[in-house]
Formats: C-alpha cells, structure tokens, sequence
C-alpha cells in the first residue's frame, strides 16, 4: 500500500467531517434573539367611557363610548432588559351629546383630555418570549380635564402588543382611571392604534446562547479537521497535488507563450502598418490625390486582411493660419481618409477620426518660430495606427 492510501486511510474520516459536517452547523434565526430594550412612539384611537359604569358593562358602545373620528392618543417610552417600561401618553376626546356621563345624560359635547403616566411590565418575561405576542400590564397616574374639571387620577392598563415585523406592532389596550374612592370621575379608556420602536438592543435567547456555543464547537473541530489534513498533506507532498501543479505551471506558461506571440504579431502588424506610409498633404488642402489612394488602397488592404483590429485616424496641420482654422482643417482631411477607407469595405466602426490642427508638430515649428516649406510640410500629415 503506498503512502497516499495510507493518509486517505488515516485523515479521510477526517476530512469528510470536516467537510461534509458544516452543513450541519445551525444557523442562527430570528427566533435566537430578541428585543431586549428599545425607546417606542405610538398613535392611536382612543374610546372614553365615563357613565360610571364603565367598569361593570365594558361593551355598551351606543351610549357610554366616546370617540374621535381620527388618531387621537399619543405616547412615548422606553423599555427596560428587565421588563419595565416607562410611558408619557396624552390623548384628547370629546363627549357625546346623548351619551351617558357620571351617570346623567348630557345635552351638549363636552371635550376630555389627558396626561398619563405609567410604569409597564412585559409578561412575556414570566410566560417566555414568543417574538410577536406581547401582553404586558402596567400602573400609573395622570391628570385629566372634562366637564371644566381637571383632575388627578390612578390608573391601570392591560394591554397587548402584535409585532408585525420587528420594528411596528398593532397596540390594543384597555386602562382603568379612578380619581378615587368617589365614584364621580372615574371611567375606562381604551385604544388601538400602532407603535414603533427603535433604538433596539437585541440579545440571544437561551436558545441562542445554547447554539453560539455549539457553533464555535462544531467550527473549532471543522478547523481541527481540515489542520490535520492539511499537516498530512504538506507533510507528504501528495503525487495529486504535484501533478495538478505542474499542470497549472504549464498551462500558465502555455498562456505566457501565446501572449507573447500575440505581442511580436501586433509589433509586426504595426511595423507592416508604419511601412506603407504617411499621408502628406499640400499646404491648406484636405484633398485626397492619386498618391494619397494609392497608399489608401494598400492601408486598407491590411485592414481587410486583419479585421480584429480597431484604428485611429489623426490628422494635423503646419502653423499657418489661425489654429481655429487649422483646427477645422485637420478634422477635413482625417474625415477625408476616413470617408475613403470606408468607400473601401471598412466597417465603420473599426475607424474613429481625429483632428487635432497645428497641436502636435513633430518639430519646432511653433507659433512665433521661422520654419521654411520643406520643415512645414513635415507637420502637414495624416497617421493611421492600431487602436487596440
């Protein structure tokens, strides 16, 4: 048995659970946290019912319920890791004409309003945390104003909160409000309406703490297992690996090899290119001549025989005139080339012009210097090269 079989023998176990095992690794879900503390904001309706008898008959909505047509309670808090949460809530109404309050018809509207406090508990933290049902009661005061009366009252709430993702939630609640042993003032308020949290500090859960540390174990031995192999193979320098990287050593040197063959033809094929020729133009012409097609039909010819290749067309200018008139003459004469290359069978799209006037001298024939006709004519060309 040679050496290879050995080490598969001896790190294959090794290597199929430290490969095959991860997929077993838990993954974490929204069930492995929860929402420990976070500030809340809330609007909502809010129904008043102040017949004194709010207590004994909660459902008598035709004449004990009072109600404002559109969001009327605001409130404000911050929840606690231990459950407690502190509140400001306000909220305004107005009694009904016909309805019933402290137990005596009334024959005109009269407005309520309120300013409430109160320390609330998650229930949740007794029953356990379900992520989106969130009973919680909860004990205050406040102040109160009906009837041209303001005064103190102590409440309590019992309430109910559905999480419909993790950051808004429907808020049902009901609070009980007594001024005190005096039955005059005392009545029930209730709500609906939705809240928002933000802020939030999440934790893990039991359960979650429970799979961290699974994770980090079933991880820690996935590492250990690949280590070994790794130790294995490195130590044995295994045939398979050698092979696959002489393999790679050549196939990289096979893509060197035709790179550089790429490069000596371009440089050839830009050699062949330069060798045909340079358009030179007569002085303030943009005209092709018979000279002119003559090297024009052998520069396409190349292009035809080459159609991977792109090119570019600049054409140039001496300094005589002014350099908005040589600008709009050196675009003339590369438009010139470019319009017979294209008589020629040249798609279009292999050429691009450019003009660029009296910019690019290819001696010091400048503005301001003396150059005689023969140092003039050098400037007044056209090139064609490879653009890619």
């Amino acid at each position: 048995m040679n050496r290879i079989s050995v080490l598969y023998l001896a790190f294959g176990p090794l290597l199929f659970n430290g490969l095959y095992g991860q997929n077993s690794i838990p993954e974490f879900t929204r069930h492995d946290s929860i929402v420990s503390a976070y500030w809340l904001a809330g609007v909502s309706l809010n129904i008043v019912d102040d017949s004194e008898e709010g207590f004994s008959t909660l459902t008598s909505v035709a004449d004990q319920w009072n109600m404002l047509p559109f969001p009327s309670r605001f409130s404000f808090g911050k929840y606690f890791r231990n459950g407690l949460g502190v509140e400001l809530i306000g909220s305004i109404n107005l009694y009904k004409a016909g309805n019933i309050i402290n137990s005596v018809v009334i024959s005109e509207d009269i407005p309520y309003r309120a300013l409430d406090t109160r320390i609330s508990y998650d229930i949740n933290h007794i029953l356990g945390e379900t992520g989106v049902i969130d009973p919680y009661i909860g004990l205050g005061f406040g102040i109160s104003n009906s009837s041209n009366t303001t005064y103190p009252t102590y409440n309590a709430v019992l309430g109910m909160r559905l999480w419909l993702s993790k950051n808004w939630a429907l808020d049902l609640n009901s609070s009980g409000k007594w001024q005190g042993l005096n039955r005059i003032h005392n009545h029930v308020q209730h709500a609906a309406g939705l809240v928002y949290r933000f802020g939030i500090v999440e934790e893990l859960t039991k359960r979650g703490a429970a799979k961290l540390v699974l994770r980090d174990s079933m991880i820690l031995a996935n590492k250990q297992h690949e280590d070994a192999l790794k130790r294995a193979l490195e130590q044995e320098s295994l045939l398979k690996l050698q092979d696959e990287y002489k393999r790679a050593q050549a196939e990289e040197l096979q893509q060197e090899i035709a790179l550089l063959a790429a490069l000596k033809r371009r440089d050839s094929l830009v050699q062949v290119l330069e060798g045909i020729g340079t358009i030179r133009f007569a002085f303030d012409a943009s005209t092709l001549t018979t000279e002119h097609e003559t090297i024009l039909n052998e520069v396409s010819s190349f292009m035809l025989e080459n159609p991977e290749l792109h090119f570019k067309i600049q054409a140039h200018t001496d300094i005589r005139g002014s350099a908005q008139y040589n600008q709009m003459l050196s675009e003339r004469r590369a438009g010139s080339v470019r319009s017979y290359l294209l008589s020629r069978g040249i798609v279009a799209e292999k050429l691009i012009a450019f003009g660029f006037g009296e910019t690019m001298p290819l001696n010091d024939c400048v503005q301001g210097s003396y150059c005689n006709e023969y140092e003039h004519a050098i400037n007044r060309r056209c090139t064609i090269t490879i653009s890619d």
